[in-house]
């Protein structure tokens, strides 16, 4: 069952408000770094059951990340349903009628995964980038009938642009991710990611790129101890 918020002391509160800034070496020619926070409110937090929503323009990229995820967290005892399977854009869908399927399947968390740029280099030259981005929306409320988690009005949408160069070798390529793991009671915020993950050759692009960030994602959430441990 879904584990009820406990407030932490100022220590904890500190701990969880300042982040963490990791960076790894995945299979050669691919890294991450990532830079993650989970709420105080939340501490304690354990994840058995998660609804998995993937927001990509490219289908490819959404399906393999899909099923990368999907592995990845089911190693870890996770059972993972797909958002498109459980609320199917054929069927119109209310907080109540959502609500009522979080309570059959036992959901315990929402997990949303945004792809929000990439960015390509062929040389050692600094390039500049525009990506666009925007926060993660809450479900939907009464005065939003369509019932979809990201139909609410997005917290921030804009654009950030960043000059970044690479090393001299082949082409190289940085994907670039917004995670939220947010609880469906309320839809409040349990665990936040930003993370990008560079691939050097265009070989199987998605699949490293996508099992780099799948493990990426494991990793921060096995860390945070959001995910129960043996």
């Amino acid at each position: 069952m879904f584990m009820k918020p406990r407030h932490a002391g100022n220590a904890l509160m500190g701990l969880f408000l300042s982040g963490l800034m990791l960076s790894h070496t995945a299979a050669a020619g691919v890294s991450t770094k990532q830079d993650s926070v989970t709420s105080p409110d939340y501490a304690g937090f354990q994840l058995s059951t998660v609804v998995l929503r993937i927001d990509s323009e490219d289908p490819d990229r959404k399906v393999v990340l899909e099923h990368f995820l999907k592995k990845e967290l089911a190693k870890e005892g996770v059972t993972v349903h797909l958002y498109d399977d459980v609320f199917p854009a054929t069927q119109a869908w209310t907080d109540e009628s959502m609500r009522e399927v979080h309570e059959a399947l036992s959901i315990e968390g929402i997990m949303h995964v945004q792809h929000v740029g990439d960015v390509a280099s062929h040389d050692p030259l600094s390039q500049t980038q525009r990506v666009r981005y925007s926060e993660t929306s809450m479900p939907t409320r009464s005065d939003q009938p369509s019932g979809r988690y990201g139909g609410g009005p997005a917290g921030a949408v804009g654009y950030t642009e960043s000059a970044s160069g690479y090393a001299t070798g082949p082409h190289a390529q940085t994907a670039r991710y917004q995670v939220a793991l947010m609880e469906p009671t309320q839809g409040r915020e349990v665990w936040r990611s930003s993370i990008e993950t560079r691939v050097t050759g265009n070989h199987s692009k998605h699949q490293k790129t996508a099992k780099s960030t799948a493990k990426a994602i494991i990793r921060d959430l096995t860390e945070s101890e959001l995910i129960p441990q043996d």
